[in-house]
């Protein structure tokens, strides 16, 4: 994996706005570094997918010419010139690799992108049936709104009721009222100097603004997850999602 570089400035090198200094750097790494060649490469066929998106008529229209025109090629014909043989292999292998990357970028979704994230929040089993809070109960039991409600009823809810309930948020898809609760766990931490579920509040904001559809918010997420090795939930996120989160961003 590339931690060298992030995405927006792979993205000036490909679009040859870098600067200078930036543009050594990558090349030089390019030259030993074949999982940055692989990410570049996976990096520009994105972004070349979402242009050509909109072109596949076009493109059909094309290769419905050049497969009428293979057909009317006489059996009997032997002189055959290699350059124009070679060219129409290319356009297939072309014509492939679109059908692929324009394929990638449509069966991207938000839905598609959550499906993913399959990582639900789980009440921890370290105390006896008998201290399971009320709220605990309901959420292991599935109640969502029901745990929504009693956290509003409360005038002062603690930090462990207020992330229960935008766990219960998210399960119901209600994306901006959990990353409001997301984000006062968040500043209370900041406040005081706590750190009370700062990995999971990261994580679950990922998901809240892919509800949101605040793919900026996801993208400083997803990157802040990565740079620190130590993060819980730092298996769960990846290059690749940040490269799906700006397809969404591009189709948005």
């Amino acid at each position: 994996m590339n931690n060298k570089f992030e995405i927006d400035q792979l993205e000036e090198y490909l679009q040859g706005t870098s600067s200078p200094e930036l543009t050594r750097q990558i090349q030089s790494e390019l030259i030993k570094n074949e999982a940055l060649r692989v990410e570049l490469e996976s990096l520009k066929l994105s972004t070349e997918a979402i242009k050509l998106a909109g072109w596949r008529a076009e493109i059909q229209k094309v290769q419905e010419s050049y497969l009428h025109e293979r057909k009317s090629i006489k059996a009997e014909t032997k002189q055959v010139n290699l350059g124009l043989w070679l060219g129409r292999i290319a356009a297939s292998l072309l014509f492939l690799l679109v059908g692929a990357a324009t394929l990638m970028v449509i069966t991207i979704s938000p839905e598609s992108f959550l499906e993913s994230k399959t990582v639900s929040y789980s009440v921890p089993l370290t105390r006896g049936e008998t201290d399971i809070s009320d709220l605990e109960n309901e959420y292991r039991n599935g109640n969502h709104e029901r745990v929504l409600e009693l956290v509003d009823k409360t005038l002062d809810p603690t930090t462990e009721m207020s992330f229960l309930a935008a766990m219960s948020a998210l399960e119901l898809k209600e994306g901006a009222q959990a990353e409001q609760l997301l984000k006062s766990i968040e500043t209370a931490n900041q406040s005081v100097g706590a750190n009370l579920y700062q990995d999971e509040v990261d994580y679950y904001l990922v998901k809240a603004n892919i509800l949101t559809k605040d793919y900026a918010e996801v993208q400083e997420r997803i990157q802040k997850i990565l740079n620190d090795p130590n993060h819980t939930y730092s298996r769960n996120v990846s290059r690749l999602d940040q490269w799906k989160v700006k397809i969404l961003n591009l189709k948005n």
